[in-house]
């Protein structure tokens, strides 16, 4: 887990902020839960509800609208 999950999301951090500005690269901490939820549908055949889905198109949303220029 510390190679694989910490390492490369460590690397791909630094190497977002090196290409964007740290408030537009911290939005993108929005988007873990959902790819939980991506992972976790497959491979723990966890139940994806309503309220789920509305979360994850908010969560979206909000990264999207940070996103714009």
């Amino acid at each position: 887990l510390g190679i694989g999950c910490s390492g490369a999301g460590y690397l791909l951090w630094c190497t977002a902020l090196e290409r964007l500005e740290a408030s537009k690269v911290a939005a993108w901490l929005y988007l873990e839960p959902l790819v939980t939820v991506a992972v976790a549908v497959p491979v723990l055949a966890e139940p994806v509800g309503l309220l789920t889905i509305a979360g994850g198109l908010l969560v979206l949303t909000g990264v999207f609208i940070v996103q714009r220029k």
